[in-house]
């Protein structure tokens, strides 16, 4: 399964009755029941305290890497905050 980050790249979608299919940039297909896209969201991080936790932040989120792990191994982060 791809990274979800690498998910961004993916138009066109494409509907049928039954399923989605996304076509990705190296030629793999996902297909859904249900896909969802967000663009120019801005993340809601203020509150949770980051440099705390130790989990490395800028002005466009939280900062991950291809599998959404954090800089702490034990903290992931996806959707509109990464």
């Amino acid at each position: 399964m791809p990274s979800a980050r690498r998910l961004w790249q993916l138009m066109p979608v494409f509907a049928w009755t039954w399923a989605c299919e996304v076509f990705l940039e190296g030629g793999d297909t996902i297909t859904a029941d249900l896909v969802v896209g967000a663009i120019g969201r801005i993340p809601n991080i203020e509150d949770l305290r980051l440099d705390k936790a130790g989990v490395a932040f800028n002005e466009r989120g939280i900062e991950t890497d291809g599998h959404m792990q954090t800089a702490q191994q034990h903290i992931y982060a996806v959707g509109d905050c990464v």
